[in-house]
């Protein structure tokens, strides 16, 4: 079976690129990162964030989180997952997703994109997590395949 894991990520790239979008290098740390208010995050980059979920994690973000979150913009199939966004625990790949609207993020930053370390996605860092008027468009998970 085939991944069109590499076309998803490199559509990304050149969206982020032609909006003059610069992707930090992986070793960036928190610190140096981008930083983004959710409402300006939203109007530059007119996409959802996808938070990947594992089977364990179904029903417990629906409500938001004060934790930090790893959010990408880039959809992947489960089987690509691990490698993309060098995930832990590569017995057990996300089996669901939120959708996360940006515009509803503030006052909470958004930090990136920065390069996926020894992956090969685009990642951003939700310090401050994310609430639940965030989650869209239903307000729970979906599966992905």
């Amino acid at each position: 079976m085939g991944s069109s894991a590499h076309l998803a990520t490199q559509l990304d790239v050149e969206m982020l690129s032609t909006l003059g979008i610069t992707i930090a290098a992986s070793s960036t740390p928190d610190s140096s990162l981008q930083v983004w208010n959710g409402p300006d995050f939203a109007k530059e980059v007119p996409r959802l964030l996808v938070r990947y979920l594992r089977k364990g994690q179904v029903g417990r973000l629906t409500g938001g989180s004060d934790r930090p979150q790893w959010v990408t913009l880039t959809p992947y199939a489960p089987d690509d997952l691990i490698s993309w966004l060098a995930l832990p625990a590569p017995l057990d790949p996300p089996s669901h997703c939120l959708l996360l609207d940006a515009a509803q993020l503030d006052p909470r930053p958004i930090l990136g994109p920065r390069w996926v370390r020894l992956g090969g996605g685009i990642e951003f860092l939700l310090p401050g997590g994310f609430p639940p008027q965030a989650v869209v468009p239903l307000g729970w998970e979906i599966e992905i395949r």
